[in-house]
């Protein structure tokens, strides 16, 4: 081994070394070694030759773990064993959803736990429809361990079951780092839906490798729902809250403060209740001190109890012996498996001393009533008054019992007349009453009592008056539930395929009534149309009698649509008002929809007949032109054209966009025909209008082409046929060389007569000089004869 092989491989061999103490795992030393071999094998021979060599003694894949210390490791410190890869046989701690993989964890159900939501820890025995529940479950992992799946590295979510509208899950990991994963899964609120019992979880890990898993938990409280079809009877009733004043206990006075204190009570054992909010309004004499009266009871579970205070302050003039706080309460709760508004109102009595200036007070009670009024109930209520002046005497004393529409009196009259009730007195008055057949769902009934009586004051004899309701505890339950209100609504309508600008078309409305229980009566339909649409010959209002529970009516009236609108849906409003009998109660209800009807531009976009060149002959250029106009006010879209039949052109197939309103030109095709006679094809134009739909129009067209044009009229027949066809060149040529030769040649002869002429000249003056001295013979006139004929010629010869 020659001394630059050895240098090299040592160099190799110090890099490896390096990258192996700079590692952060012994393994990657590894992972270095087969690369350092890898290059060792390819080292360069002394002789400039290629040449595999054998790796050296020293492997560095043996490295041990001790050897090399990872960043963040002291010196000396011993780095833990590497990780390697699993095998594939190996994946026992992977958890299977499915439970298939072999060797896998699988995650069982431990146990569960049901409460009341919204009610803190109440557990529940049955769950019935409708029933909103809070679900805990135990979930425990074989095979896997929290530290690997890790403690915030599960999320839980809820699949399709027996349980809907439910909130987010929750999930806690109880389980140390090193056991076996044990959590628990809080759903706070799940309805039940009356079908199965079954409860299905998807646990996901955050942590790749391990993947998600379904379980399933069967909550044995789950009562079925028997009932078939339409469930609306299902439906739980509005819960009713109880309201009790706590404090005051005794009368307060002028100028006096104090804590109105009141306990809610739900007295429902099915529906909780959910975002309660309480309105409190007092009358004149009283005043919040508070800085609002409206109080957020955020949940009152089933039977549950809740106390709230509102500090307020007495007027220095309080008018009776009692002041009414008005309380108003609006809430949710559950009603066949959806969430439902309820409200209800109550009134609440203060007692209080003292009063306007100089008219004495008169206290207002009743007698104890054991239990609440059950609906069609006859009972007996005694009505107790006291003076609680101590020195004024009340006189012509006369009582008037003022019912509502739920509680009936029995007596034979309204008005009592007591006489006379001194300072410090008092009086009962027995009342007989009766509740109606239907009660409403209010805990109580307000029974109406007004006073009249004579008193002595500063200024005489005086008159005075006091009115306050009386509270009678009322069990609404026992009365039959007031039934849903009927809703019509349009089902179906219709106007044909489409509707142009300026049409006249037929809307035909299919109206429902909603209700399987409750006819609509006295039902007046109104239709108000917006812009871009009217009604056409008709009224906009219709009537009908009676739509009986679930039927349905068709009614068809005449509608056009407006050119000058820009609207391509004009809307229609139709409100319904009617009215229908709760028990024997006659109510009036209302609604209203809005329909859209899309109006389309109509197609005015016009072709007319073809227009061809002057002259079709073959093999020439012509062309056949398509005049076109859109009349309409709309656009045209994706307009194309195309040239049929055995005509070659220069382009058959055109592309030519959209074409405006109003828009006029032509559509041209250069055609050469190749052959005589009559030639017939067509073409196609196809476009889109307003309503995207595809239109094609064919225009025929038929040409006569003629044979092409003879260069040279002169030529014989048997010249034409024999002369050689495709080219037309030759005669222009030769006919420009005999011209050019005929204007040489004139040339030549005009000059050869104007250079005779010019020795004539000079001819004749030399015979005028001989004649000056010879006298004229007869040869001379012979010779001009001679000369003329001579010139003659030549210029017959320049014509020629």
């Amino acid at each position: 081994m020659n001394r630059k092989l050895v240098i090299k491989r040592a160099v190799i061999w110090m890099l490896s070394m390096m990258i192996t103490l700079c590692s952060a795992s012994p393994v990657w030393a590894t992972e270095a070694a087969p690369a350092a071999a890898a290059a060792e094998n390819l080292a360069e021979t002394g002789n400039g030759k290629t040449e595999e060599i054998k790796p050296a003694e020293t492997n560095l894949s043996e490295a041990k773990p001790e050897d090399a210390n990872p960043p963040g490791e002291k010196p000396g410190e011993t780095a833990p064993p590497a990780e390697k890869p699993a095998p594939e046989k190996e994946k026992e701690k992977s958890p299977s959803g499915s439970g298939e993989s072999e060797g896998s964890g699988k995650l069982t159900v431990d146990g569960y736990e049901v409460y009341a939501a919204l009610s803190g820890n109440t557990s529940i025995d049955a769950i019935r429809k409708g029933k909103n529940v809070k679900l805990v479950v135990s979930v425990r992992a074989e095979g896997l361990t929290t530290e690997e799946a890790g403690k915030n590295g599960i999320t839980v979510s809820k699949l399709s079951d027996s349980f809907r509208n439910a909130g987010a899950a929750k999930v806690k990991v109880t389980s140390k780092r090193d056991e076996n994963l044990e959590f628990t899964v809080t759903i706070p609120k799940a309805v039940y839906s009356g079908r199965g019992n079954e409860l299905r979880l998807r646990v996901n890990y955050k942590k790749s490798g391990i993947p998600s898993e379904t379980i399933t938990a069967e909550i044995s409280e789950c009562e079925e729902y028997e009932g078939k079809g339409d469930n609306s009877e299902d439906a739980t009733g509005q819960p009713v809250i109880r309201i009790k004043r706590i404090s005051p206990q005794t009368a307060v006075g002028s100028g006096e403060s104090f804590g109105l204190e009141l306990e809610l009570e739900n007295t429902s054992k099915e529906s909780d209740i959910e975002d309660l909010i309480v309105n409190i309004s007092p009358g004149n004499g009283l005043y919040i001190t508070d800085d609002t009266g409206s109080q957020v009871v955020s949940s009152l579970g089933l039977k549950q109890k809740k106390k709230i205070t509102v500090r307020m302050t007495a007027g220095q003039e309080l008018a009776g012996p009692s002041q009414s706080v008005d309380i108003e309460m609006k809430y949710n709760y559950y009603s066949g498996g959806s969430l439902t508004s309820g409200s209800l109102s109550q009134k609440v009595q203060i007692p209080v001393r003292g009063g306007a200036a100089g008219q004495p007070l008169i206290r207002i009670g009743r007698g104890r009533i054991d239990r609440p009024v059950n609906a069609g109930e006859t009972f007996q209520m005694v009505i107790r008054l006291e003076n609680t002046s101590q020195d004024k005497d009340i006189r012509n004393l006369t009582a008037t019992i003022e019912p509502n529409d739920q509680i009936y009196l029995l007596d034979e009259t309204d008005t009592r007349l007591l006489g006379e009730l001194k300072a410090g007195t008092a009086v009962d008055i027995p009342v007989r009453l009766q509740a109606g057949a239907e009660l409403s769902q209010a805990a109580s009934q307000l029974l109406g009592l007004s006073l009249k009586f004579d008193y002595d004051s500063d200024k005489g004899s005086s008159q005075g008056t006091i009115a306050e309701k009386l509270v009678i505890p009322t069990n609404g339950k026992s009365g039959k539930m007031n039934i849903p209100t009927p809703n019509i609504i349009i089902r179906n309508y219709s106007y044909g395929e489409k509707v142009t600008a300026g049409q006249v078309f037929d809307l035909e409305m299919e109206m429902t009534n909603t209700s399987s229980v409750t006819a609509a009566e006295n039902v007046v339909v109104s239709l108000d149309t917006g812009e871009g649409i009217s009604i056409n010959s008709s009224s906009n209002t219709i009537y009908i009698p009676k739509l009986d529970a679930g039927a349905a009516k068709k009614q068809s009236i005449k509608v056009q649509a407006l050119f000058q609108s820009k609207l391509q849906s004009p809307k229609i409003t139709i409100s319904f008002k009617y009215e229908y009998l709760d028990g024997k109660e006659r109510k009036q209800a209302t609604s209203s929809e809005t329909i859209a009807i899309p109006v389309y531009q109509p197609d005015r976009f016009e072709l007319k007949s073809p227009v061809y060149s002057e002259n079709f002959r073959q093999n020439e250029e012509a062309t056949i032109s398509i005049p076109y106009v859109n009349k309409g006010r709309g656009q045209v879209y994706n307009v194309e054209a195309k040239l049929e039949g055995d005509i070659p052109a220069l382009e058959k197939d055109l592309t030519l966009g959209n074409f405006e309103a109003g828009k006029s030109g032509t559509i041209d095709f250069v055609v050469t025909p190749k052959k005589t006679g009559k030639v017939e094809g067509k073409i196609r134009v196809s476009y889109e209008d307003e309503a995207m739909q595809q239109k094609t129009e064919e225009i025929p067209i038929s040409v006569e082409v003629m044979e092409a044009q003879n260069e040279q009229a002169d030529f014989s027949e048997n010249d034409e046929m024999a002369r050689p066809r495709g080219t037309v060149l030759w005669p222009a040529t030769a006919l420009a060389v005999l011209l050019a030769t005929a204007l040489f040649a004139a040339a030549k002869a005009r000059k050869k007569i104007r250079d005779r002429k010019m020795e004539d000249a000079k001819r004749e003056e030399q015979d005028d000089d001989w004649d000056d001295v010879f006298p004229e013979d007869e040869g001379g006139e012979e010779d001009e004869n001679g000369t003329a004929e001579e010139e003659q010629d030549a210029e017959e010869r320049t014509e020629k």
